[in-house]
């Protein structure tokens, strides 16, 4: 013990009271002090600990990421890759103006419920990070939809509009106070919007094209919305049954027209139409299938490759999907027929080049699945695994970011096992049931102590 510290002890033996005081108060105070200091220490590394532990845990599944910069600190104009991982989430935001390109659309019922418990639409980034679409049509079905470069987000703000062009890297905002919905009661807009339907983006972003109706328009019929000038033009129906199926260039628009003998009957033939964005026809090709349609087509059915040189068409039959592919030159299919298991829709048939990427369930997790042939097989590569406890019904990427590398997940990779998705709860869990009985012990310990020192005060002879 130093001289000062000495110096220090005596003077404390010197105030206190004869009747309390003793040879070795100095040493039992000095012990005393290292011990308070050693349960200082040991509460601080403690604290600390628990707080890094909880900002791993935490942080990532509530904290909104930020926008990787570009070199010369530009922000990036597009996503280039998907998350391998979409975690559930403890706090979820709503769409901020400015998150940047997202990977996808995901919509989530509540857990254990039905299709029609709709929980809410999410944009999902590139690293799995979810923010709450503020769509306040979701009870309309009105499908938010998303650029190929993840950039542009279109959805309907509520019932009655207006609909909203989002730029997700500016954070411009275009309404259309003319464009509602089709399941409002009377002609509150101008132009509705056809619910449980998608909408497709040109090549350039530069055109949304939505299925609504005009005015006095028939309803099937096309809306082109210009976000640049703010524009909103109506096009007309090809044909009574047709079906947009999206683009084959910035100003060509594909329709696929089936023909059946009878209402809900297989088509016998379908043909494929492209017009000009005012709806003029100028091709028609009949698509050449290997083997009769098996089930009826709906707005979900077809979808156009991002080159626009073909296009993919589903059909459900005996519980197995299969998705055939033609080539919108000639009509004729390109083989093999791509088949899977447990394709669900609404969800539409997205792309990765020329791979088809569809999004199926399997106990319960939602899985996204590029399929691509080889041979006279099908491959199926999982791209993408949802977590149950997100209730994910239906996701769709964008076609740049699912054509581009998977992010993140590296521990797990797509395990679906319970474990690997409740891992950061089980270990809080582990880490409160060893750090409650310890604080507990400290408490007890700390207050029995008090007690014994306040009797021993108040009993001592002379006082």
């Amino acid at each position: 013990m130093t001289t000062p510290m000495h110096d220090l002890f005596d003077d404390l033996a010197a105030t206190v009271p004869a009747s309390v005081s003793s040879a070795g108060l100095a040493k039992l105070a000095y012990a005393d002090g290292r011990r308070r200091r050693r349960a200082r220490r040991l509460r601080t590394v403690s604290l600390a600990t628990f707080v890094v532990l909880l900002a791993i845990l935490v942080l990532p599944t509530t904290v909104v990421p930020e926008v990787q910069a570009l070199s010369g600190g530009k922000r990036p104009k597009g996503v280039h890759g998907y998350p391998r991982r979409i975690d559930h989430q403890w706090l979820i935001r709503n769409l901020p103006g400015r998150p940047g390109p997202v990977a996808g659309l995901l919509q989530a019922v509540h857990h254990h419920a039905t299709w029609d418990e709709l929980d809410g639409r999410y944009a999902v980034s590139a690293s799995g990070h979810r923010w709450r679409i503020p769509d306040g049509a979701r009870d309309a079905d009105q499908y938010p939809n998303l650029s190929s470069d993840g950039r542009w987000l279109g959805y309907m703000s509520s019932k009655g509009g207006p609909y909203v062009v989002q730029d997700l890297v500016a954070g411009r905002r275009i309404e259309y106070p003319q464009l509602g919905s089709n399941t409002v009661p009377g002609p509150i807009t101008p132009y509705a919007g056809q619910g449980q339907s998608p909408g497709f983006w040109s090549p350039d972003g530069r055109r949304l094209l939505l299925i609504g109706s005009a005015p006095s328009g028939p309803q099937g019929s096309g809306l082109i919305l210009e976000p640049a000038s703010g524009a909103l033009t109506a096009i007309g129906r090809v044909g009574h049954a047709a079906i947009l199926a999206g683009w084959s260039g910035n100003d060509r628009i594909v329709w696929l027209e089936p023909t059946s003998k009878g209402l809900g009957a297989a088509p016998d033939r379908i043909d494929q139409v492209e017009t000009d964005v005012q709806g003029n026809e100028i091709r028609r090709v009949r698509l050449r299938a290997a083997e009769p349609w098996r089930d009826t087509l709906n707005q979900w059915s077809a979808s156009v490759s991002p080159s626009g040189e073909q296009v993919a068409i589903s059909e459900h039959d005996a519980g197995s999907a299969r998705v055939r592919r033609f080539s919108l030159e000639t009509g004729l299919e390109v083989q093999p027929v791509l088949t899977s298991t447990g394709i669900y829709e609404p969800c539409g048939l997205a792309w990765a080049g020329s791979a088809v990427v569809v999004p199926k369930h399997l106990r319960g997790v939602l899985l996204v699945e590029r399929l691509r042939p080889k041979g006279s097989a099908t491959v199926r590569v999982t791209r993408s695994v949802v977590s149950s406890r997100v209730g994910g019904q239906c996701i769709v990427w964008a076609s740049d970011a699912i054509g581009g590398s998977a992010r993140g997940g590296w521990v797990f990779g797509t395990q679906t096992a319970t474990w690997t998705w409740w891992w950061r709860e089980w270990l809080l869990g582990a880490a409160a049931l060893i750090a409650a009985p310890l604080a507990w012990a400290f408490w007890i310990r700390r207050i029995r102590r008090r007690r014994r020192q306040s009797f021993e005060w108040t009993t001592t002879p002379g006082r």
